[in-house]
């Protein structure tokens, strides 16, 4: 059996407030999951801590249409530079949202100055074409087989 992660006020600022999403505590890996994803660090606390294991819906490929304020795995590509004969890529995991003015970004759930650390949004994308690119999957749990106690944070 599952549980849900009660939603947590996040530190918003500079970009527009989203609510907090839910994730599912999956037991053990379902298996549809194509992907699983570690989160590297606290962007995206206190939902989404350093090292907890993401359950990523659809992650095998690109091409997932943003939602606002759903959280994906998104995929970053450096174009080739000097020193280096391939694109550097890197995934993260991100919340999509529309701007005032209709434009798609994606950033942390962490936004603003959070003590010495800012947090960046990335966008603005006005072709939603080019950030679905970006998205391999919609993120949908963490993967806790033993997270008794995680549901009351």
């Amino acid at each position: 059996m599952s549980a849900l992660v009660p939603a947590a006020a996040a530190a918003h600022q500079g970009c527009p407030l989203q609510a907090t999403p839910q994730l599912e505590i999956f037991p053990q890996l379902p298996a549809w999951c194509s992907t699983v994803h570690a989160a590297r660090d606290d962007r995206n606390a206190p939902l989404i801590q350093a090292g907890e294991i993401l359950i990523i819906e659809g992650g095998d490929r690109a091409g997932w249409y943003p939602i606002d304020g759903q959280l994906f795995l998104v995929e970053y590509e450096t174009p080739p530079c000097h020193g280096y004969l391939h694109p550097i890529r890197s995934r993260e995991i991100g919340q999509t949202f529309l701007n005032s003015r209709g434009d798609w970004h994606i950033g942390a759930l962490r936004r603003g100055q959070v003590g010495r650390t800012i947090f960046c949004c990335d966008g603005p994308y006005r072709d939603e074409g080019y950030l679905s690119s970006k998205l391999i999957g919609k993120v949908v749990g963490l993967y806790g087989p033993s997270m008794k106690g995680r549901a009351n944070r």
